[in-house]
């Protein structure tokens, strides 16, 4: 197995190959973040069989719940979900590009966003080529993209605070 994977890796009719199919796959899983709607559990799942077996009197609550028949509409969820994402990181890259603002803001919430960007790099190639994609992967770390906005913005809010402090002194 160790000779078909160094082979495949070495040779340069396959290493082409390979880097376009991870660049595509790390590129499809960096933006999909969706809520997605779960399916109903079948009678042969582990999990019905586990409310069956445990909680008899809840099954028929179970059976019947939104959870269970898709009964929550997610659409405009993640129509939100992106907005905000979309907003925060558009937000976030102008404020760094700027270099009159990119000099209010700390070192230290620059390097947390350029590391948090290469984290999220790795995590969807990673998520993506040695798995297979899944929105949940990338969801569990994207929303550090609002959290670094709203740090950008308490950061601002301070520096305009001690600018007046200073001029009134």
């Amino acid at each position: 197995m160790g000779k078909i994977i160094r082979g495949m890796l070495s040779d340069p009719c396959y290493l082409q190959g390979i880097s376009a199919f991870a660049a595509k796959r790390t590129w499809t899983q960096l933006f999909y973040f969706d809520v997605i709607q779960l399916l109903p559990y079948r009678d042969e799942y582990p999990i019905r069989k586990a409310v069956r077996k445990y909680f008899p009197h809840d099954l028929n609550a179970y059976l019947s719940s939104c959870q269970n028949n898709n009964g929550y509409e997610i659409s405009g969820l993640n129509n939100f979900f992106k907005a905000v994402i979309y907003l925060s990181f558009l937000f976030v890259i102008t404020i760094i590009l700027i270099p009159v603002t990119r000099r209010k803001i700390s070192t230290g919430i620059k390097v947390f966003f350029w590391l948090f960007l290469v984290a999220m790099v790795s995590n969807a190639f990673v998520c993506s080529v040695l798995s297979s994609g899944n929105s949940r992967y990338q969801g569990r770390i994207i929303w550090i993209i609002p959290v670094v906005s709203l740090l950008i913005i308490i950061e601002l809010i301070l520096y305009k605070y001690k600018k007046k402090i200073q001029d009134n002194d």
